[in-house]
């Protein structure tokens, strides 16, 4: 598998269909044409990190490799470009981009009680991931209010396809 495989994983229909009906996503800020989630994305030629948007709702699960770049990117559209960016990620307090976000988000939610799983791009199998994660939410409407911080349990998301068919299934 080569590296930027690792960065292809689709996220879980399952996932992201709540999400839109709560954001109603413009944009998918990082994806391929077999695993976006929106009708119009951002592919890795296209370079989400110089893509020229406004006044967009971006749903982006970005590369497992760079989330500090993608990160820095939803603040700077979030902050002078009016975009309400919803970003997927993995927990990990201890990293410069989770302190950026603390510091930057208006809204953090853990996925608590299971992790997600994603479907590898090369086997097409769930595939378990090393932690768990949770939702980066830097929203306009909410720019001078405090930031919000609480816990969802993953069973509270939703029927996921991996606890239906643990197997094979297409993104």
């Amino acid at each position: 598998m080569s590296k930027f495989d690792k960065d292809t994983y689709p996220t879980p229909l399952s996932l992201f269909l709540p999400l839109d009906a709560e954001f109603n996503f413009t944009l998918d800020g990082a994806a391929l044409p077999n695993n976006a989630k929106c009708d119009r994305y951002v592919t890795p030629e296209m370079d989400f990190l110089t893509y020229q948007l406004q006044n967009e709702r971006i749903f982006i699960n970005p590369p497992f490799s760079d989330p500090l770049s993608f990160i820095k990117r939803s603040i700077e559209l979030f902050e002078y470009y009016n975009c309400l960016v919803v970003m997927l990620l993995p927990v990990d307090i201890s990293t410069e981009w989770f302190s950026l976000i603390t510091r930057k988000a208006t809204e953090i939610r853990f996925i608590v009680g299971g992790r997600i799983k994603f479907v590898s791009p090369e086997t097409g199998d769930w595939t378990d991931v090393c932690r768990g994660n949770h939702l980066a939410i830097f929203d306009p409407r909410h720019r001078n209010m405090g930031q919000v911080i609480r816990n969802i349990h993953i069973d509270d998301l939703g029927k996921f396809e991996w606890r239906v068919n643990s197997r094979k299934r297409k993104p």
